[in-house]
């Protein structure tokens, strides 16, 4: 397993009130030789503090 951060780049001029949550999916992760697949994509949704 892989770990790291994730950073969400917002612009200060947008009005993000109404916004409950962001979602994201990352790719699958293949062996860079064999391009066996390591780990599947995965599927987040992440609520917003306070909403």
């Amino acid at each position: 397993m892989r770990k790291g951060t994730i950073g969400l780049l917002v612009d200060p001029e947008e009005n993000f009130e109404r916004l409950d949550s962001f979602s994201f999916t990352t790719d699958d992760i293949a062996d860079g030789e064999s391009h066996e697949l390591l780990v599947d994509g995965t599927s987040f949704e992440i609520p917003l503090k306070g909403k």
